[in-house]
């Protein structure tokens, strides 16, 4: 079952290029998910009347081009079939003026019980809909690269508004965190442990793989690719 959300791109989703960051793609991506969830009935509210709520373990996304400051699209989104553990999401961009698909995404959720933080086998949730077999992409293998040829590094700190209701980063906020180059075409996150506020994390970089670390461990793994010159 597909869903389509309108939105219109504002300044505080563009970045210094005047195009849309990656926190503002997360953003849109994100509202339109939580809104069909809320819908099928098995959003936040729904979810945490049962003790359990949707955590985001991994997201990525290609843009074909560049989007800019007021540009509106259309959002479509649908569930895929669960795994044991993980539920899939794929997501659709397209340009709302002339009908272009302009983007494509994928995240991958998982269920945990609030009160103990553990993963929940996907059999406490089932879908009131039809879902898709087949994704987006072949493959959402998780990110695997060390450190070693990362020289690049820098911290940042969990503020009150880095925090969402569940009391940990929010997943958009950790793209607001990294330093990017140029506008991002492809970009892709793995959240590996939760981070909460006032916690700080230490983010080594190239300029394409970014890990950022909250003391000894891992925290979160990203790669991306920049759109160059016209493209």
């Amino acid at each position: 079952m597909k869903y389509r959300k309108l939105f219109k791109v504002s300044d505080n989703m563009c970045g210094l290029y005047q195009a849309l960051k990656p926190s503002g793609v997360l953003d849109l991506l994100q509202s339109a998910a939580g809104e069909h969830a809320d819908m099928l009935g098995i959003g936040y509210n729904s979810l945490k009347e049962k003790g359990y709520a949707f955590v985001l373990a991994r997201v990525k996304y290609d843009l074909f081009r560049k989007i800019g400051r007021y540009e509106e699209l259309a959002i479509v989104t649908e569930p895929l079939a669960p795994g044991r553990v993980d539920f899939d999401r794929d997501f659709e961009i397209y340009d709302n003026t002339s009908g272009e698909k302009i983007g494509i995404g994928t995240s991958k959720w998982i269920i945990i019980d609030i009160a103990t933080r553990r993963i929940c086998r996907s059999s406490v949730l089932q879908y009131p809909c039809d879902v898709r077999e087949v994704g987006n992409y072949d493959s959402f293998d998780k990110l695997a690269f060390d450190d070693s040829g990362l020289d690049n590094c820098f911290t940042y700190q969990v503020r009150h508004n880095d925090v969402d209701f569940l009391g940990h980063m929010n997943n958009t906020k950790y793209a607001d965190a990294i330093r990017f180059d140029k506008p991002s075409k492809h970009f892709e996150i793995n959240f590996l442990h939760e981070i909460k506020l006032g916690e700080e994390l230490l983010i080594k970089h190239d300029g394409n793989n970014y890990i950022g670390y909250n003391g000894d461990t891992v925290s979160f793994r990203v790669y991306t690719e920049y759109f160059e010159g016209n493209e």
